[in-house]
Parts: structure tokens; sequence; C-alpha cells
């Protein structure tokens, strides 16, 4: 699960945050069958499953180490003086980070490398 939040715990929404999904069984190397989600290259096995272990519905998302980042674009406006707090469950990886990017035309990209 992933999620955004503003000052004051205002959320940002992303699509699919918590990997619910398309729920059709374990898919593990196309991150474009995966409804929000995205890859800038195909991963060799990173997707998502039903786990036990999830906190927010029956499925996790996952990431080895060796594939490349997931992000997420959002049409939300950064406007200043704001402060973001990025909240995600996570296990297993000592190498896992989430970092909030701007790009032009105000959009907000989420992202693990």
């Amino acid at each position: 699960m992933l999620s955004g939040t503003i000052n004051g715990g205002r959320s940002i929404p992303l699509i699919n945050h918590s990997f619910e999904e398309p729920g059709t069984g374990k898919i593990n190397n196309n991150w474009n069958l995966i409804p929000g989600w995205s890859s800038d290259t195909a991963p060799f096995d990173s997707g998502v499953e039903q786990s036990e272990a999830a906190t927010d519905g029956s499925w996790i998302g996952f990431l080895k180490d060796t594939d490349p980042a997931i992000w997420q674009t959002t049409n939300y406006t950064i406007l200043g003086n704001e402060t973001f707090k990025l909240s995600f469950n996570a296990q297993g990886s000592s190498a896992l980070k989430a970092q909030l990017y701007y790009k032009p035309f105000h959009n907000l990209k989420i992202d693990r490398i």
C-alpha cells in the first residue's frame, strides 16, 4: 500500500494504491497489466500477488532489487509551502525508498529506485 498526504492529512488520490486491481492472479513481469502503475522497462520478477501480509485489502506489490522502479503520476498541482508525507508498507529490502518528483505541467511522480 502506498499513500501520499499533504499538510494536515489531506490525501493525494492514487490509482490502485493497494494493488487490488486487476485481481486476476499473480502478475510478475508486466506492470502495464496493473492499473495505475508504470515502469520504464519490463521487470524480470516484480508485480502483484495475493498475500496474508497485505495491510489494505488482500493484494501486495512486490519489487525485486534488480528490477526497475515503479511509479505513478497524478494531476495534483504542487503549491508553495506544502509538506508531503509518503507512506508505504515494506518488508525484506534494505534498498527500498520512495521519492517525490516534481515534473513539468505540475505532475507529481512517486517513485521507488
